[in-house]
């Protein structure tokens, strides 16, 4: 029965794979390998922060959270990568997969046969789980711009997609930690914020 049960949510998994990876233009050839560059990525998010400013309006409480949000940055790589994709072993869709269109070396190639080399695992995305922990990291603290951190991990997750890195099922598992370790940084940094409130008047 569990065996049905996973069966069934890997060939969905490949169907959904497929269906984002084949629609396609010139403007999401364009775009999809920006969204998927990982200096963009942290870039994004540390401009965007300075919206926090405007909420928190004191420079040593701005400080901390651009601090908190380094350190999830670094927490999250090392979990994800180190941890969480070796203990799945989940490879990639290269590598195991067939007739799809996958991006590298600045092009898009049209795969007709797995490819033979070994990169990183594939389950989660640590793209995903990237933005996921900053997006919702950054909405607890100013849910004002959420919009604006939510849409950028969806089309960073979509991006891997289809570029053919990843999985949908390695977006939504690096969205699902990437949250739970962003609500977990937040709970620390609302009881730091509330110790050094009077210190910082």
């Amino acid at each position: 029965m569990i065996n049905k049960i996973l069966n069934f949510i890997l060939n969905f998994d490949y169907q959904l794979f497929y269906k984002i990876n084949y629609f396609r233009n010139d403007f999401f050839d364009f775009v999809a390998p920006i969204f998927s560059n990982s200096y963009i990525l942290y870039s994004f998010y540390f401009l965007t922060s300075f919206l926090v400013f405007f909420k928190v309006n004191n420079f040593k409480k701005f400080l901390l959270v651009l601090f908190f949000l380094g350190l999830g940055f670094l927490c999250v790589d090392s979990l994800c990568g180190k941890v969480i994709k070796p203990f799945f072993n989940r490879e990639r869709p290269f590598m195991t997969l067939k007739n799809f269109y996958y991006y590298t070396q600045n092009k898009y190639i049209f795969l007709e046969s797995p490819l033979s080399k070994k990169t990183s695992l594939s389950f989660p995305s640590c793209h995903a789980t990237n933005t996921g922990f900053a997006s919702y990291f950054l909405t607890f603290l100013y849910p004002l711009f959420s919009i604006i951190w939510i849409l950028f991990a969806v089309l960073v997750g979509w991006s891997r997609i289809y570029l053919g890195h990843h999985f949908p099922l390695d977006v939504l598992g690096g969205y699902f930690l990437g949250t739970i370790i962003g609500a977990i940084f937040y709970y620390f940094i609302s009881l730091v914020l509330k110790n050094a409130s009077k210190k910082f008047k």
